[in-house]
């Protein structure tokens, strides 16, 4: 799992096909000391199985990173940093922070039960 902005999920947004690789627009949120939410916005390069997987993706899914990493870039000639995002694998998240299972047509079944009174 990749912490980023110190939040254990990250919301997608957006992303870029460029070909061995995806660029992906995504943030993160976090509670500061006085209970506020103090959002991020991340761009990320999403390589291997997550650049063959980011199409599943739809606006707003929330995703737990579970391999990637940061690295760190220094620009002498500007005399800049710069911190680079890679996401090698992720999870999608269902409600409640589960992961959200894949449906496959052949994982449903139909139910006749007009007949039968609900249980509750």
């Amino acid at each position: 799992m990749l912490n980023i902005g110190g939040s254990k999920y990250v919301t997608f947004w957006s992303t870029e096909d460029k070909g061995k690789y995806s660029e992906v627009k995504m943030s993160s949120s976090t509670k500061n000391k006085d209970g506020e939410y103090e959002n991020s916005n991340w761009f990320a390069r999403f390589v291997g199985k997550a650049h063959n997987t980011v199409g599943q993706l739809a606006e707003k899914d929330k995703i737990e990173i579970t391999q990637g990493g940061i690295k760190k870039y220094y620009d002498k000639e500007n005399k800049k940093e710069y911190y680079n995002v890679v996401v090698f694998d992720f999870e999608v998240m269902g409600e409640g922070g589960g992961v959200k299972p894949k449906a496959n047509q052949d994982d449903f079944v139909e139910i006749d039960d007009a007949d039968d009174p609900l249980p509750f």
